[in-house]
């Protein structure tokens, strides 16, 4: 079996490659139930035309390499290096797309948020930075061309994965959450006009220099849930709460929470609400995702 995808490319410049086969699908390829192989025989080059091992002190390792990860379901997924996919128990009823902050990966997010959440039938898809953080500046720094260009390679990434997921679970809701520099990412990519069913912000701000000029799109009612520290160390009440003000402004259903003395982190009420979001989301159940905004 050959596949051929220009969406392969290093650092996510034209998005993640991300293909779902069920187990009729896969003869030949060997996977056992709820195993992991990285593949050094499938490889994409670069945007300059090379490969990893072409420029290694470039490159991190298995850059432009394939990934297969089959579940308990015995469907496997084909991933950009990276990208971590967890199922919980039972039929996938929602799809939620979560992203780490800076300094972190996706292990992160399942120590801090997939571990606590508890619901079956809930698909997290979480992409991983290249280094480790998804544009260099600071949330609150002025808004440079640099940030802009590494903000929209993580956007392409999401779309990519989310296009995915869809085409993957037809009428299943997504949602989209994020902790900090990843709350600011996930919330800016929905404000720029990214379709999910729910939103999470884990302590977030809009990015550099957008304000009430910068265009967003009409969130009609969007369930969103807002949290942060009244003191937080990265993201400052008064930019989060600018951002509630774009989110309520915009039409989104919002709760938010600001907790005293919380530190830089996510409490275990915060994702009780977020699991309450989820839970209700993933009730309401396939068709719910056809015909949004």
């Amino acid at each position: 079996m050959a596949i051929w995808c220009d969406s392969f490319s290093k650092a996510g410049r034209r998005g993640a490659l991300a293909i779902r086969r069920m187990p009729s699908e896969r003869s030949g390829w060997g996977l056992l139930i709820g195993s992991t192989v990285i593949d050094p025989a499938l490889r994409k080059a670069n945007d300059d035309g090379l490969y990893g091992n072409q420029e290694p002190e470039l490159q991190p390792e298995f850059n432009l390499r394939g990934r297969y990860r089959s579940g308990g379901d015995g469907a496997w997924d084909l991933l950009m290096a990276g990208v971590e996919i967890i199922c919980g128990a039972g039929p996938v009823r929602a799809v939620c797309v979560l992203v780490h902050g800076r300094g972190q990966v996706p292990a992160d997010m399942v120590r801090m948020v997939v571990e606590h959440v508890g619901l079956s039938g809930i698909r997290w898809v979480m992409p991983g930075a290249d280094g480790k953080s998804w544009y260099k500046a600071k949330a609150v720094d002025p808004l440079t061309p640099e940030t802009r260009a590494s903000m929209d390679d993580g956007f392409a990434t999401f779309d990519a994965l989310l296009a995915a997921e869809r085409a993957a679970y037809p009428g299943v809701p997504m949602a989209a959450a994020g902790f900090s520099q990843g709350a600011c990412m996930v919330a800016e990519w929905v404000l720029r006009g990214a379709k999910v069913e729910a939103l999470a912000v884990f302590t977030g701000c809009r990015v550099g220099a957008f304000d009430a000029g910068e265009a967003v799109r009409a969130l009609d009612g969007l369930p969103v849930y807002a949290s942060c520290g009244d003191q937080d160390s990265w993201i400052p009440l008064s930019a989060f709460q600018r951002l509630c003000a774009v989110l309520g402004d915009a039409g989104a259903r919002l709760r938010t929470d600001v907790l005293p003395g919380r530190p830089h982190d996510i409490s275990p009420a915060e994702v009780a609400e977020f699991a309450r979001i989820l839970e209700a989301l993933a009730e309401r159940g396939p068709g719910m995702a056809e015909g949004i905004a």
